[in-house]
């Protein structure tokens, strides 16, 4: 902008941004990448953060063998750990089939089998919230004995540690379960070899574990010891190691035929209630059982059936339904082909859902398989399977309330239905009512990660239900201590949906609680803005300090139905400081000799200096002299340039309107006398461009001056010449001797004056 007045204004408005961007989740039934890297990405596990999101880790092919690799993903869907992920292990050979727990600090731990060895073996890794990985780099070896190890399953020890059983071949040819527990720093509580869980005749496999409430695990197992079919046995074995159920355990199942495959989970009293596919009549029928913490089987003996239909009933598996009973869901082959069919059993092992062998969860089309559960938050279930409705393989899910009454469209709501294939999910509650599901996704060629979140409330919502803070920026042109708030609505703010919402509350979140800010009323718009307080207003370099705010659903019985992720921001003063005053300019012995009054504003970060050749010239960094804190300038006199204009700027950018001032020669100036030689500090100082130095001579001399940087180098050397007595000034342009801009820093500026030497010191800054 030219100027053509005496004063002229420039300000400048800067926004204060939003502390993250939100990936988001879809809300078509398409998923978002997780990580779409180079190579293929394989079979993910998660597990709930604790905090409305999601761990999860997968096997990973990017570096050409198999590693494992994880990410965090927020309720919103924002990716925490980045695009890529973070390595969990990226050791030789192949690391595969992850198993993830809760460390009880907010983030997890995860057993895998690793081949790094030449042989399989079992290895841990403790990971934080943030990804920092805790134990050390690749993992810690649970057991790396001789023979494989493979198939592990953890259970948090409710301590901050782990219990690992998985299946072991250090005896030969035969395996047997061994197990683990892992302190919170990765150290082994037991023997360093594993516990002996299970050394029966025959092989031992597919272990299940979960808690038993006092801090040790309940395990059931496939037991091949009869030497004929295969059998269910359980052991418990307690914090310190013992088992207290005698070593081999006892059995929950020995009926005639194989039972195998058991899926296991929590009854809630410290017991253990597992279902199975079992072949003790000829085809696949689904079995149940619960053992007491005592190790007493609670149901009929060899387990109550679950379905028994015609054709095969395989692949269960089970969530616990908080009142020490499971839900249990199948692939069905009843009709011919694969659906899903599900049921409840109560506590006593009653059957509690009214339907034949099962009731239908989804019977559509094509083949139904790899059911998966988790909680919504309500008493209930939602189920998620593969299913080729369509074609190829796709996602679908159904919620289960009541006596097991679909609540979505019959045979499920789509939840990928993507090109290519949506294949091996896994699911965990988000805690809010809904569900987090992630699979592998051949959509693009290769093998990605992909997600989706599904809502339990009515007809299937996808994507994210809580209100999105999008935006959080200053208010332009006023002094500071307000931003404006941009956020998505809700997506229950919808009368389809018959949950009724009042509108928003705008909360500052503080340690000592959350402080109402704002209130925003439901009027079904999509998104809002609202003006709100901040803490403060920055008035120092570098110093913006962020209040972190929160965005509450209220519905009309004025509860908290869901909240924000919360976002941070600041507030700026826009407004440009007051301009200088009184300003005067003076040539005495041919220097130009500056000076004004101190600005009056609360915000002065330093003055800017330009000259030029008019009362007009354009003030920009063309004709920028230099800049200072000082309310004085001494600058060697440019005849071609003796009109100044002197701005100020405030800490965040805003300047000043530009005073000027023409340079006038002072009459009858007496020469300056000098009684003795000196070396003055330098002018700025700081300094962001060129400084002025000034000294004085009693005789006339030959002057040299040197700077040098704080290691003692020496960065410049400025010949003055041969000068007359008096005071005299010079000009440094803050380079190098190959004409670089210096670093900031501490400089010293030394001079040799009539023999003697002065040094000062300098501070440059940008």
């Amino acid at each position: 902008m030219r100027l053509t007045a005496l004063l002229a204004t420039v300000a400048l408005i800067t926004l204060a941004p939003s502390a993250h961007a939100l990936q988001g989740w879809d809300r078509t039934p398409t998923g978002v990448p997780i990580n779409a890297s180079f190579g293929d990405q394989h079979r993910p596990v998660s597990l709930a953060d604790g905090s409305g999101g999601a761990f999860l880790v997968w096997t990973d092919v990017r570096s050409g063998s198999y590693d494992l690799y994880a990410n965090h993903v927020t309720a919103a869907g924002t990716v925490l750990w980045g695009a890529g992920g973070k390595p969990i292990c990226t050791a030789p050979g192949i690391q595969e089939l992850p198993k993830l727990c809760s460390d009880a600090q907010s983030g997890f731990i995860v057993v895998w089998e690793d081949a790094r060895s030449g042989n399989y073996d079992i290895y841990a890794q403790r990971v934080k919230a943030t990804g920092d990985i805790v134990w050390q780099t690749n993992g810690v070896p649970v057991c790396a004995l001789s023979g494989d190890q493979y198939s592990p399953t953890v259970v948090a020890d409710n301590t901050g540690g782990a219990i690992v059983a998985w299946t072991d071949f250090r005896a030969g040819n035969t395996s047997d379960i061994f197990a683990q527990r892992l302190n919170p720093d990765g150290v082994k509580l037991w023997n360093a070899a594993g516990v002996s869980v299970c050394v029966a005749p025959g092989d031992q496999d597919s272990p299940g574990i979960v808690t038993d409430n006092a801090g040790g695990a309940v395990c059931m197992w496939s037991d091949y010891r009869n030497g004929i079919d295969s059998d269910l046995y359980s052991a418990r074995i307690t914090n310190a190691g013992t088992m207290p159920w005698g070593v081999n355990g006892i059995a929950a199942c020995a009926a005639a035929g194989d039972q195998i495959t058991p899926v296991v989970c929590s009854d809630g009293a410290g017991g253990i209630i597992a279902a199975w596919t079992d072949m003790r009549y000829g085809n696949a029928d689904v079995f149940a059982q619960r053992v007491s913490v005592a190790g007493v089987p609670l149901w009929n003996a060899d387990g109550d059936s679950v379905s028994t239909a015609p054709g095969d009933q395989q692949n269960a598996v089970v969530e616990p339904d908080g009142s020490n009973g499971v839900y249990v869901a199948w692939e069905d082959a009843r009709t011919g082909e694969n659906d899903i069919y599900a049921m409840r059993i109560n506590a006593a092992g009653q059957l509690i859902w009214f339907g034949d062998h099962g009731i239908p969860v989804c019977v559509a089309p094509g083949s139904q398989t790899e059911p998966r559960f988790a909680r919504d938050g309500f008493g209930y279930v939602i189920c998620l399977w593969q299913d080729t409705r369509s074609g190829s393989f796709d996602l679908y899910a159904q919620r289960l309330v009541g006596f097991g009454r679909p609540w979505w469209t019959v045979d499920g709501i789509p939840v990928c239905t993507a090109s290519g294939q949506q294949v091996y999910p896994t699911m965990c509650s988000d805690l809010a009512g809904g569900a987090y599901v992630f699979w592998e996704d051949n959509r693009n060629g290769a093998n990605d990660i992909y997600g989706q979140r599904v809502m339990a409330y009515g007809p299937g919502v996808l994507g994210a239900c809580e209100p999105v803070i999008r935006t959080l920026a200053d208010v332009p042109n006023d002094d500071g201590g307000f931003v404006n708030m941009t956020f998505d609505a809700t997506l229950f703010e919808n009368p389809d949906l018959n949950i009724a919402i009042s509108g928003y509350e705008i909360m500052k979140v503080e340690p000592t609680g959350d402080v109402h800010v704002g209130f925003v009323p439901a009027t079904g718009a999509a998104s809002y803005s609202v003006v709100i307080p901040t803490d403060g207003d920055s008035v120092t370099v570098g110093t913006f300090p962020r209040t972190l705010y929160r965005i509450n659903t209220i519905d009309t019985f004025q509860q908290v139905r869901w909240h924000s992720v919360p976002d941070s921001s600041y507030s700026i003063d826009n407004t440009p400081p007051p301009p200088v005053e009184q300003l005067t300019g003076r040539i005495v012995n041919s220097q130009a000799k500056l000076s004004w009054r101190r600005s009056t504003g609360k915000d002065v970060r330093l003055y800017r200096v330009y000259w030029g050749d008019s009362q007009s010239f354009v003030a920009d960094a063309t004709t920028l002299r230099t800049t200072t804190t000082d309310t004085v300038l001494t600058d060697f006199m440019n005849p071609s340039r003796p009109f100044y204009k002197i701005s100020v700027l405030d800490t965040h950018g805003n300047e000043s309107e530009k005073a000027w001032v023409m340079t006038e020669a002072t009459l009858d100036a007496p020469p300056s006398h000098v009684a003795a030689a000196f070396l003055a500090p330098p002018s700025p100082n700081p300094s962001t461009g060129r400084t002025t130095l000034r000294f004085g001579l009693a005789l006339a001399a030959r002057v040299l001056l040197d700077v040098y940087d704080q290691q003692g180098r020496r960065v410049r050397g400025i010949d003055a010449g041969a000068l007359a007595a008096g005071e005299h000034v010079i000009s440094w342009d803050g380079r190098d001797e190959s004409g670089h801009d210096t670093a900031p820093g501490l400089y010293f500026v030394r001079a040799r004056l009539e023999g003697r030497d002065f040094t000062q010191r300098l501070v440059r800054v940008r």
